[in-house]
């Protein structure tokens, strides 16, 4: 069928065979751009599906912080489609969240995602002490929402700069978050460079305070 659509426009041509090199090269280059052009419309209806798909697959990879794969699939979605609506924003979505958790609130209630939007609620609202803040941080810790706990432990820091385990739970959680959260090089390099700070910080106020040591260590490593 594709050999006939090109014989058809070769034919509907008209006989050139003494015109030079130039000339033929103009001549095919404009066949190729009318059978690219074609192809283009033609497969418009399953470009637009497959680019949707990308989109939602990448939006289950940046509810589960994967965000350099959910980047990648809606990049995807974007070569095959660019007027997707969602997939450029998502994109821009999925890096902001990397360095930033609380970005992707809009994402959750688009979603409908109440216990997410609790977490980040848990995380954000200014308690009464530091003790308090810290203990959300441990909280967040322990449901592996590491990102959410540096939030946490940034409000406990804050309340109280002397305050030890604040400065612990907020290496803690950069660690953690360097360690085992989806990330590009620049954003994971971010996170160990705050891990680092902090673990400073803890060793400074308690020097003999053992935990801070293994911590220590293990930021040591990343």
């Amino acid at each position: 069928m594709q050999i006939n659509f090109l014989n058809n426009i070769k034919k509907s041509l008209p006989d050139d065979s003494n015109r030079g090199l130039f000339y033929h090269l103009l001549k095919w280059l404009l066949v190729i751009a009318i059978i690219f052009t074609t192809l283009l419309l033609i497969t418009k209806p399953l470009r637009k599906v497959w680019a949707k798909n990308y989109v939602k697959s990448g939006d289950q990879y940046l509810l589960q912080k994967k965000y350099l794969s959910a980047e990648l699939e809606y990049e995807k979605a974007q070569s095959l489609y660019n007027l997707n609506p969602d997939a450029k924003s998502r994109e821009t979505l999925a890096k902001n969240s990397a360095k930033d958790i609380r970005e992707i609130e809009p994402f959750y209630k688009e979603k409908n995602l109440g216990l997410q939007l609790e977490l980040i609620n848990e995380a954000t609202t200014v308690p009464q002490t530091e003790f308090e803040a810290a203990k959300n941080a441990k909280d967040l810790i322990e449901k592996s929402e590491y990102q959410l706990a540096i939030i946490a432990a940034t409000t406990a820091t804050e309340m109280n700069g002397k305050y030890r385990d604040g400065w612990l739970y907020l290496a803690i959680a950069n660690m953690k978050t360097a360690q085992l959260t989806e990330l590009s090089k620049t954003d994971r390099a971010q996170y160990v460079g705050a891990a680092q700070t902090a673990i400073v910080n803890t060793l400074e106020l308690d020097p003999e305070y053992e935990p801070t040591h293994q911590y220590q260590d293990e930021i040591s490593k990343l």
